[in-house]
């Protein structure tokens, strides 16, 4: 089965919850999936390192994401969605 690697709830009350297939999903407040990203793989134009294993999430205020690469010793900034 799945496991919880982090969680957590950003001003509007999204919950965000990070788990062991590097996979975010997000959930409104009424516990509603709302969408669900994955990790496994992703490179950027900056590094050649792959997003590996999601060891932790937070997320501001204003609502933007930062989780752990745990896989590759980072933190990743993660951009908010609008919000109406």
């Amino acid at each position: 089965g799945l496991a919880v690697d982090g969680q957590t709830v950003d001003r509007p009350g999204v919950v965000y919850v990070a788990d062991s297939d590097n996979r975010i999903q997000e959930f409104d407040s009424s516990g509603t999936s709302i969408s669900e990203f994955h990790f496994g793989g992703i490179t950027n134009d900056f590094e050649q390192e792959s997003t590996t294993v999601i060891g932790g999430i937070a997320a501001d205020s204003t609502g933007v994401l930062y989780f752990a690469d745990a896989g590759n010793h980072r933190i990743i900034l993660g951009c908010a969605r609008p919000r109406p």
